[in-house]
């Protein structure tokens, strides 16, 4: 049962367990303008709960109504068990463009536990494919700095799968700064992670170097990575080359463009908010 009402914006109680890991300010700002402009389009929905009312979805909208200054709020109040408020939570938020890869891996995880669902029925009923929902079940696995930079979207999905093979804290946070500060393709941070897996398997000392370049100390025999074609060379077939930023940046944007073209980044990353009053 539900009902269209107007509900005083001070009786209604955000939601205990917000999808959304952050209310981002900007995106705030231009929905209450939205707002002041045109009005709320598409009303929140709430349930009864001890006299007052908690939002079960549109907890952005709330936030942009209050700041637009708005004493009543449209909403929908409805009668709902746990199971229902979950269905409607998760077919509202996953209707959204603008989720992070870690913030779908929460809603999954979500419909997962409270629904009963199965990466691969949960998949059919969001139109994606089975592996698509393992794949971003498995951030919830990934090291804290590597979620955190993921979400931030300072990095690809792609990217974050590579770094987070790396299980040695410093060693994974230094990789994590060049990733982002030269906004290196996967294929180049695969290529520092293969090097430092093969330097540790041969039992080598390594010296870190600038972009997570890995140089062996001792003169034993290894296998290099190449950072453009990402095959494995003896060191004599493989060259130093002195870049600066700029350059070091321009490659690695041409990279990252040669995998989207082989459709190994594409859904990866999340850009855009959806438009308009949602």
């Amino acid at each position: 049962m539900s009902e269209f009402r107007e509900i005083d914006i001070e009786l209604i109680n955000p939601p205990p367990a917000p999808l959304r890991l952050e209310a981002e300010k900007t995106n705030i700002d231009e929905l209450a303008e939205s707002i002041k402009a045109i009005g709320l389009i598409n009303p929140i929905t709430i349930k009864p709960v001890n006299g007052r009312y908690e939002i079960i979805a549109g907890h952005r909208r709330f936030l942009a109504c209050k700041k637009a200054g708005l004493k009543k709020i449209k909403a929908i109040v409805v009668e709902a068990d746990d199971k229902k408020e979950a269905q409607i939570m998760l077919a509202e938020n996953l209707a959204r463009h603008d989720l992070t890869p870690l913030e779908e891996a929460c809603a999954f995880k979500d419909a997962i536990e409270q629904l009963g669902h199965t990466p691969k029925s949960l998949g059919e009923a969001i139109g994606k494919s089975r592996e698509y929902v393992i794949r971003r079940l498995r951030i919830l696995d990934f090291p804290t700095d590597i979620q955190k930079a993921l979400h931030e979207r300072s990095i690809s999905l792609s990217v974050a799968e590579e770094l987070a093979r790396v299980d040695d804290p410093e060693t994974r946070a230094r990789y994590l700064m060049s990733a982002i500060e030269s906004q290196s393709s996967a294929k180049v941070v695969k290529s520092w992670v293969d090097m430092w897996e093969e330097a540790r398997r041969s039992g080598l000392e390594t010296e870190d170097l600038q972009y997570g370049i890995l140089t062996p100390v001792k003169k034993d025999p290894i296998r290099i990575t190449c950072q453009i074609c990402g095959r494995m060379h003896p060191p004599q077939s493989v060259v130093s080359v002195i870049m600066c930023r700029e350059c070091i940046a321009a490659i690695n944007a041409i990279l990252r463009e040669l995998e989207k073209k082989d459709g190994r980044d594409i859904g990866d990353v999340n850009g855009g908010g959806s438009g308009g009053n949602v």
